[in-house]
């Protein structure tokens, strides 16, 4: 059992989602899109599971622990599959955000290498806006056990 967030954004009148991408040297799926999220930890429901691997794997690059619950129980769709849950939830656009994640990756990778992938930190690489239309092009660079939930995706948005 896992879940995560997926955030998504209107933009100029087209729908965008914020996926994140595992980090290319990782030994789990490197290089491959999915939302925010992961396995639960001990007891915990699908709902924690997202908050908490939301919160670290976002590096709260989308706010605050606060704001993200708040998201998460006004979600736009829950979609579970496979015991795994994606909460989608709206957000704000804002095209520098992949910068910005891309940047703080590259200085914790130069600066403090010994961050990257422990304790849930510095998981993901990259973050990147896709279309509708991005989805579906690329739908072979999601991770596998992901894969189900972006044709839910594609199917309900």
């Amino acid at each position: 059992m896992g879940g995560g967030i997926l955030p998504v954004a209107i933009h100029k009148g087209k729908l965008y989602f914020l996926f994140s991408r595992e980090y290319i040297n990782s030994k789990d799926d490197g290089g491959l899109w999915s939302d925010f999220g992961g396995s639960k930890d001990n007891d915990e429901t699908f709902f924690q599971t997202a908050l908490r691997e939301g919160c670290e794997e976002s590096d709260k690059i989308i706010g605050s622990k606060k704001h993200i619950k708040n998201l998460m129980k006004n979600n736009l769709q829950e979609i579970t599959i496979n015991g795994y849950r994606t909460y989608v939830v709206l957000i704000d656009y804002n095209k520098d955000l992949p910068k910005k994640f891309r940047n703080k990756f590259l200085y914790i990778k130069e600066n403090k290498p010994h961050l990257l992938c422990k304790k849930g930190l510095y998981e993901k690489d990259m973050i990147k806006w896709y279309s509708y239309e991005d989805i579906k092009k690329n739908f072979n660079k999601f991770r596998p056990f992901y894969k189900n939930i972006v044709r839910t995706i594609l199917k309900l948005f």
